[in-house]
């Protein structure tokens, strides 16, 4: 009976998971291995028996904990798959990469549990299931983990085999080598950073040696070290200037002769890992090429790339690259960006936020002047590329708010805002000065303490140091222009129903996708009481929620009461703890409905919140809207019961 048992076992390979077999749970499994959300509760995720002691669960726990950590973000494949009855055994392999070394095979076992497939707590193995003791059983569990054992090896070494040739086809099919034999090494540099921009990892390895009939001694280094930098979203810092999109990259040095070849970058360095609140530095980096002889070109990495170092903070730092390179770094950049001459002053500030808001920053040296002064024109420069680290931090939402415009004859200057999310009530004001020459309008470097006045902007720069004062103290105000500011709530009835859902959900698509600028042009706010400072800190928050979340609200009502509807909201997961319950009042304005953002009330059953939803209407009543106050409460009550029907039931103990 034994042998007959083992002999009706099923030995599928197959390339996919499909739904409700043994290959979807394993696949399940290794995806919620790698993300480390195994629950370990008998009947949740895996067969684990509910008689395994706490010992015993820890240290399946700590093995299942540092497997996670092993398997890459890679995507996963189902492999050879063995079904015996109620039992099954998977091969789930990752063998997307290109390093022979990330291939890895995971033996998962499996229990079927009426018409669902449970996975073994323990990979390779059947260990600690819920499978009670049969000799017939034991027979099939020990072929099955014999099996997996086995298979596990042969089917790892087969991926290993095969991925050369694998290699080999895929950089063929991006890189021919007629191109290393016939471009010039500042073309194949350039092929060598657009392959790093859109991380296109083949073309990268055919550059580095991938295409040769004898690969470098040194290959499985650059393939390893390439596996790496390109694995994670961010970039280690050796990385950083090769890869990384906040940095301009430009060719200062070009060397060599028909059979090597170096080339030398200035890299101006404002990617987000560069740092905070410094000015970006210049580095150097050098790459050098060297022709086989096959007459194909190979790209040389760096030793740091190949070992992942970090630059050295005093090796290559602006100031301390050599002069004659910086002070030659200005002409070079004119020749990479050539000036770009806008007709009026305006156009060439609206021009200078766009670019500051592209996912690069090198269309910025376009609309710059590198005239005159190399250390000035650097330091422009690199106060540009500062501002545009700070709009493009991955830890907030940053962007720039008009706040003033003054020009005169052929000077101009624009004053900004730096809106934050994370600090929405924080001034940061940025003075951007313009001048007409040449044909045209463009940025200037900005001035140093001490620097003489250019006489196109004595004028402007005499009027900017007047009414700054008045743009720092006033800038709330100025930065809310497009949000309509109201001296009391409006009266009449509030806006309809279909209008209102309408800005709302325009509203809130806004806050999740950033665009602060018809976030803030969607609402409305009272001018007393710090009506401004109470919206950009609301602002703030619903735009920091968002980032992390990647959402915004879900809609459970809308309710009318005099001069309000409002939004009766969810955000989040009914089911979450964590799930808020805010309520969104809008009002009726010329410009029609806007969200009064600066009122914040949830039902969130807390006497903090509760204490908070007070102080809300208690402002509305101060401020002589006692009826209005007393309508919005009414509107609350609806939306907390709305909330509590929401919410799902607390199951009994």
């Amino acid at each position: 009976m034994k042998s007959l048992l083992l002999a009706l076992a099923l030995v599928t390979p197959v390339l996919a998971a499909d739904s409700g077999t043994p290959a979807e749970a394993a696949v399940r499994f290794v995806e919620k291995l790698r993300g480390g959300q195994v629950d370990l509760a008998p009947g949740a995720d895996t067969a684990l028996s509910a008689a395994t002691g706490k010992d015993k669960r820890e240290m399946i726990a700590a093995r299942i904990k540092r497997l996670s950590r092993e398997i890459s973000a890679d995507r996963v494949e189902v492999g050879p798959v063995k079904q015996d009855g109620d039992l099954a055994a998977v091969l789930v392999r990752q063998a997307a990469g290109f390093d022979p070394g990330s291939l890895r095979v995971i033996a998962i076992g499996l229990v079927r549990k009426g018409d669902q497939w449970l996975p073994a707590p323990v990979p390779g193995s059947f260990e600690n299931t819920s499978l009670g003791y049969d000799e017939s059983r034991a027979g099939r569990i020990a072929a099955l983990e014999a099996w997996m054992t086995r298979e596990q090896v042969v089917d790892l070494s087969t991926l290993r085999d095969q991925s050369a040739e694998r290699l080999h086809k895929e950089i063929g099919g991006k890189i021919q080598k007629e191109v290393l034999q016939k471009e010039k090494p500042p073309e194949l540099v350039k092929r060598l950073l657009t392959a790093c921009a859109t991380r296109d990892q083949a073309t990268m390895l055919g550059l580095i040696g991938g295409l040769q009939k004898d690969l470098p001694r040194d290959w499985s280094e650059r393939l390893g070290a390439v596996g790496r930098a390109f694995s994670k979203e961010t970039f280690e810092p050796a990385w950083r200037l090769l890869a990384a999109p906040g940095v301009i990259r430009s060719v200062v040095l070009e060397d060599g002769d028909d059979q090597h070849a170096a080339i030398t970058m200035a890299c101006l360095d404002a990617s987000a890992e560069s740092g905070r609140g410094t000015l970006p530095h210049i580095r150097l980096l050098s790459l050098d090429l060297e022709k086989d002889p096959e007459g194909l070109w190979r790209i040389d990495l760096p030793a740091a790339l190949l070992r992942s170092d970090p630059p050295d903070p005093h090796g290559d730092e602006d100031g301390i690259v050599g002069t004659d390179y910086l002070d030659a770094l200005p002409a070079v950049w004119r020749r990479q960006f050539p000036l770009a001459k806008l007709d009026t002053a305006k156009a060439a500030s609206e021009a200078v936020v766009a670019a500051l808001r592209a996912n690069t920053p090198d269309s910025l040296l376009t609309l710059l002047d590198l005239e005159g002064d190399p250390e000035q024109a650097r330091l422009g420069a690199s106060r540009l590329a500062l501002i545009w680290r700070d709009l493009h931090s991955p830890r907030d939402l940053t962007t720039l708010l008009p706040i003033g415009f003054i020009e005169k004859n052929d000077g101009a200057v624009a004053s900004y805002q730096v809106f934050s999310s994370r600090q929405p009530e924080r001034a940061d004001l940025r003075m951007l000065y313009f001048v007409k020459r040449n044909g045209g309008w463009h940025l200037i470097p900005g001035l140093r303490p001490g620097d003489q006045v250019q006489p196109e902007l004595a004028e402007v720069k005499a009027q900017a140091d007047t009414v700054a004062p008045d743009w720092t103290k006033d800038w709330e105000d100025l930065a809310l222009a497009d949000s309509p500011a109201l001296d009391s709530v409006p009266g009449g009835e509030g806006p309809p129903e279909e209008a209102t859902r309408g800005i709302f959900n325009e509203w809130s698509k806004a806050i999740v996708a950033g665009d602060i600028g018809t976030s803030i042009r969607l609402t409305a706010h009272l001018k007393r009481d710090r009506g401004t400072a109470r919206l950009l800190r609301n602002l703030g928050y619903e735009l920091t929620g968002a980032l992390k979340t990647g959402g915004h609200a879900t809609i459970l009502g809308v309710i009318r009461r005099g001069p309000w509807t409002a939004i009766s909201a969810r955000i989040g997961n009914a089911a979450d703890p964590a799930a808020t319950y805010p309520l969104y009042p809008l009002v009726a304005t010329p410009d029609g409905p806007r969200v009064m953002a600066e009122i914040d009330l949830f039902a969130n059953g807390n006497r903090t919140r509760d204490f908070l939803n007070v102080a809300a209407w208690s402002r509305l009543e101060a401020g002589g809207n006692t009826d209005a106050a007393a309508q919005l409460r009414e509107i609350y009550e609806i939306h907390r019961k709305n909330a509590e029907s929401d919410r799902p039931p607390i199951p009994e103990k």
